[in-house]
C-alpha cells in the first residue's frame, strides 16, 4: 500500500471503490435507485474495500479497528441468516461448546472465514473459563 492510499476518508480514492457486485461509488445514485439501474444488493460492501480499510487502521497502529474490518471482511459473503444463527449460539443462554465448534469448522471450510473461526474459539475458551456452556447437547 503506498502512502496515497493510506488515509480516509476512503472516498478520496473513490475511483478505486466497489461494491460487492463490481458498481463504481459513483453509480451508487439515488437516479439510478429510481431507475432501477442498481438494486440493493449494489450497496453492500465489498470485502475488498474492508480489507483496504483494515490495512490502512494498520499503517495507522489501530490493531483492534484492523482485526474488525479484517473479520468483517470474511463476513461479507455469508448468508445474513447464518451470522444470525452464529449471533444467537454465542449467546450465553444459548452458548454449546460442540455446535459452536462446528460452526468454526464450517466458517473456515466453506468460507474461508479463519480470523472469525478463531474469535470465536478464543470464545469458546473464556465460556470454559467462567463455566457458561449449557449442558444440554439440543440447543434448538
Amino acid at each position: 500500500m503506498n502512502n496515497d492510499q493510506m488515509d480516509y476518508p476512503l472516498s478520496k480514492h473513490a475511483e478505486k471503490l466497489r461494491s460487492s457486485t463490481g458498481k463504481k461509488v459513483s453509480e451508487l445514485t439515488l437516479e439510478n435507485a429510481v431507475s432501477g439501474k442498481i438494486n440493493y444488493d449494489d450497496f453492500k460492501i465489498s470485502p475488498e474495500t474492508l480489507r483496504l480499510q483494515s490495512e490502512i487502521a494498520k499503517v495507522n497502529n489501530r490493531e483492534q479497528l484492523a482485526k474488525n474490518f479484517k473479520r468483517a471482511a470474511e463476513l461479507v459473503n455469508i448468508p445474513n441468516e447464518i451470522i444470525l444463527s452464529i449471533y444467537n449460539l454465542l449467546r450465553p443462554s444459548n452458548a454449546n461448546k460442540e455446535k459452536l465448534l462446528e460452526v468454526c469448522d464450517m466458517l473456515e471450510k466453506k468460507y474461508g472465514a479463519h480470523e472469525n473461526a478463531q474469535l470465536i474459539r478464543e470464545a469458546i475458551k473464556v465460556y470454559e473459563k467462567k463455566n457458561i456452556f449449557k449442558n444440554e447437547v439440543d440447543i434448538e
